[in-house]
């Protein structure tokens, strides 16, 4: 979501989505998401996501699809502060679009002692 397009970005959810955050779990109903992804972006003066990878996995059974992405994302926000983030994500896949998301962070240390 570097170019903070956020109609394409709902665009992959299902109608709901369990999100599993830092510090943030909650069922979001799809009409919801627009808003609530916007409002995660107001502060944020340029936001960039830097792929390292991701797989898609398919149950033995063929009854679950998830896929886990691993990236880092960093960003300026408004006052001009940088900072980052190494982040993997799991996202569980239901008729191709994602009903389950769950994010795992790692800060980076400040450098500041």
């Amino acid at each position: 979501m570097g170019n903070k397009n956020v109609a394409e970005c709902a665009s992959y959810f299902g109608d709901s989505v369990r999100l599993q955050l830092d510090y943030f779990q909650k069922v979001v109903r799809h009409d919801s998401l627009p808003a609530m992804l916007e409002q995660s972006l107001a502060d944020f003066a340029s936001v960039k996501i830097e792929m390292d990878d991701w797989e898609s996995v398919i149950s033995k059974d063929q009854q679950e699809e998830w896929v886990t992405l691993w990236y880092k994302q960093s960003w300026v926000d408004k006052k001009g502060k940088a900072d980052s983030l190494a982040i993997t994500d799991d996202a569980k896949i239901v008729n191709g679009k994602i009903v389950l998301f769950d994010e795992k962070i790692r800060h980076f240390p400040s450098g500041k002692k």
